[in-house]
Formats: structure tokens, sequence, C-alpha cells
């Protein structure tokens, strides 16, 4: 190989590497940043005495389906956790930090 394929199939790689790297931080802050929300809705119920009968109730879901959501077994569609925000009256938001 040419001295400059070799550089280009390394910048390559380390292209790759570093894609694979700010992946793996946006998977771990989203592991994060799901799990506070779950433990708030919880803690949210609580203060509201709702019952994960009556949310599965008003979701139109099954226990065990509200449960596995909750243990992250499933994955929560987001339309789930609009109808959660409502039903506790949480107010969902979300910010940019860029403009588009």
């Amino acid at each position: 190989m040419a001295e400059k394929e070799v550089l280009l199939k390394t910048l390559q790689d380390l292209e790759i590497s570093v894609t694979f790297k700010i992946m793996e931080n946006y998977k771990q802050a989203s592991e994060v940043g799901q799990d506070m929300i779950l433990t708030y809705f919880k803690n949210r119920m609580k203060e509201k005495k709702v019952t994960q009968n009556k949310l599965a109730e008003i979701l139109e879901v099954s226990v065990t389906t509200l449960i596995r959501y909750f243990k992250k077994e499933t994955l929560m569609p987001l339309s789930v956790y609009l109808e959660i925000c409502e039903v506790l009256n949480l107010t969902p938001y979300l910010t940019a930090d860029e403009n588009p």
C-alpha cells in the first residue's frame, strides 16, 4: 500500500472508532435519562395515589405490559410516555441547545 492509502485507511478506522464512542455515550446518556424519568413517574404515582392497575386501565394496556415498561423489559412508546405525563399532571417538554 502506498503511504497515502495507509493514512486514509488509518483515518477511516479512527472515524469509525470515534463514531462508535459517540454512539456509546448517547446510549449511556439515554439509559440514565430513561432511569430518571421512570423513577420520577413512580414517585409521582405515589404522590398522586395512582396505582399500576389504575394507570394500566387508563392507558388501555395490561398491568404486565406496564410493569415491563417500568422494568425496561419492553421499550415504552413515546405516546405512552406522553399519556403518563397527562395522567400524572406533568408537562413534557424538549429543549435544544442548537437552532435548526
